[in-house]
């Protein structure tokens, strides 16, 4: 959901986006551009889990966040 801008934004409180909006993004972002944004939790399959983190660590370094 886009938000109109204004100079008291930055007094808005952060609101992250929920799991449902979050697969609605990526879906788009596959759809529009081709990219990839997959969270490891969504993965249920081990040994696709554990090649996508195998892939991620390759091309960034581990990860930081758990």
């Amino acid at each position: 959901m886009t938000h109109p801008r204004t100079s008291l934004a930055r007094y808005q409180p952060y609101t992250p986006m929920n799991d449902a909006e979050l697969r609605h993004k990526a879906a788009k972002l596959w759809h529009e551009t081709g990219t990839v944004m997959i969270k490891p939790e969504w993965i249920h399959n081990a040994f696709d889990g554990q090649h996508m983190k195998n892939v991620a660590e390759k091309m960034f370094g581990k990860r930081r966040a758990q």
